[in-house]
């Protein structure tokens, strides 16, 4: 009987080995017989009509190379003029860019069905669909032959300002590098330092030569839009030792991937040391010639609204540590900056 049972062990484990193996040689078979077409370029695109003319805004992803790919305006292929992040006209120019726009200045109908249609091989061997925007049903049965990677219009990156600058505290004479991470391609810039220094640079270094606690505005364009943060008493500049923590947010969206977007006027309240509430991005510090630093608790909201949608609280970044807990508590040590993040994102 043992020698039987071994037997039987030893068939069954043939038998799902031969199994294996068949199965593995079925799955090869298929891949190499219908190989997987070349990954579409990402980006995001939004439609907007003045009059006849109609202006489509790259608003982020990959850049989409000239000759490699085609504006359908319900279902024909039209020429566009590139407008520039600064608002020029280009006549020549050799790829479409996050911050740039097409602009079709014929007459056009209205709400018209627009389609990005890019080259690349799908498994089908048709044109990838990178975007599809407007009236669907404006666009003739049959015109458009392409592999959809986007059916619906996705969840625009808008334009949003934001910025850090290092360091953010010392003694005067103070020089301080500005570094802009502002979302949805920006492609002008306006500072004030609020010490009577401005700057259109992108990343500027500024001076400050007195003691003063200042705050930095910074305002972001494209061709169509603008955006304004402000950080009040940013920048503290003062013999003493100075503590601050400064408090942020940011939203994830997913397209393709995550793209992490800063969010304004998130109410946050905090306790402890210093309390009391304020909307994001804000700074909480504390000078003292001995010892400047403090405690400090922060509540982010459950959810906050965007676009007519609930965006949940996902967790604070402390630094680099992660807590889940919408209430997280903050050690500020003697002379020590922080930085806390609130993340939320689309269950």
């Amino acid at each position: 009987m043992p020698n039987d049972t071994a037997a039987s062990d030893l068939i069954g484990v043939m038998a799902l080995i031969a199994i294996f193996v068949t199965a593995a040689a079925i799955v090869g078979v298929a891949l190499l017989s219908n190989p997987p077409g070349d990954a579409a370029p990402a980006m995001l695109a939004h439609m907007e009509t003045e009059g006849g003319t109609v202006f489509i805004y790259h608003d982020g992803g990959d850049p989409l190379e000239r000759g490699h790919f085609k504006i359908l305006v319900n279902g024909e292929p039209e020429n566009f003029t590139l407008i520039d992040g600064a608002g020029h006209e280009c006549e020549t120019w050799t790829s479409w860019e996050t911050g740039q726009a097409l602009v079709l200045s014929n007459d056009v109908p209205k709400n018209p069905h627009i389609q990005i249609v890019g080259e690349g091989v799908s498994r089908s061997g048709s044109a990838w669909l990178l975007h599809e925007i407007g009236d669907s049903t404006a666009t003739p049965t049959g015109t458009v032959t392409a592999t959809p990677t986007v059916t619906t219009e996705p969840t625009q990156v808008p334009l949003v300002a934001d910025f850090t600058a290092d360091p953010t505290s010392g003694s005067a004479p103070l020089t301080v590098q500005f570094t802009d991470n502002s979302a949805g391609g920006a492609a002008s810039w306006s500072w004030n330092f609020s010490d009577g220094g401005t700057s259109t640079e992108q990343n500027p270094a500024h001076t400050y030569a007195n003691e003063g606690i200042y705050t930095v505005t910074l305002t972001v364009s494209n061709a169509h839009k603008s955006d304004t943060v402000t950080k009040t008493g940013y920048i503290i500049v003062t013999e003493k030792h100075v503590s601050r923590l400064e408090v942020n947010s940011v939203r994830q969206v997913l397209i393709f991937f995550w793209w992490y977007v800063p969010v304004n006027d998130v109410k946050i309240d905090y306790s402890g040391d210093i309390s009391g509430s304020d909307t994001t991005p804000f700074v909480l510090s504390k000078t003292d010639t001995n010892d400047s630093g403090f405690n400090v608790t922060l509540t982010a909201p459950a959810s906050i609204g965007i676009w007519f949608l609930p965006w949940h609280f996902e967790g604070w970044q402390v630094d680099d540590t992660w807590h889940e807990s919408q209430t997280v508590s903050v050690p500020v040590a003697d002379d020590e900056s922080r930085t806390a993040t609130a993340y939320y994102a689309i269950l």
